[in-house]
């Protein structure tokens, strides 16, 4: 964060193009514009770390379909996801980790089934 701060001020004084300052901070221009964008939008609070972890993932199994699969799963335990797939109603790749996010056993590798695969 220090860095950062540093950096902005390095800016607002005016002394150094942008590329010298990207070159200088071992950083690119586009991160250095980030770092502008942040400091003009948010002040001090901007320059922290932010979590690497997107805010939503797009293509997420539904919680209901989610519940159902683990409950299968444990009810089944010889059950991969292949025989899984049989009265669900998402796509294969979907399938092979639903469990694993919900606290259930990990499927082995050996299971995991993804579309086109024998």
């Amino acid at each position: 964060m220090r860095e950062r701060m540093r950096f902005v001020l390095d800016y607002e004084e005016g002394l150094f193009e942008m590329r010298e300052l990207a070159m200088q901070y071992g950083i690119s221009r586009k991160t250095a514009y980030k770092w502008l964008e942040r400091w003009e939008a948010e002040g001090v609070e901007g320059m922290g770390d932010r979590p690497p972890v997107a805010a939503r993932v797009a293509n997420r199994t539904e919680a209901e379909l989610e519940g159902w699969f683990v409950e299968q799963r444990r009810c089944h335990e010889s059950w991969g996801p292949k025989k899984l797939l049989v009265g669900s109603r998402i796509n294969p790749p979907e399938v092979s980790h639903a469990d694993s996010r919900c606290g259930g056993a990990e499927i082995p590798d050996s299971e995991v089934w993804l579309a086109g695969a024998t």
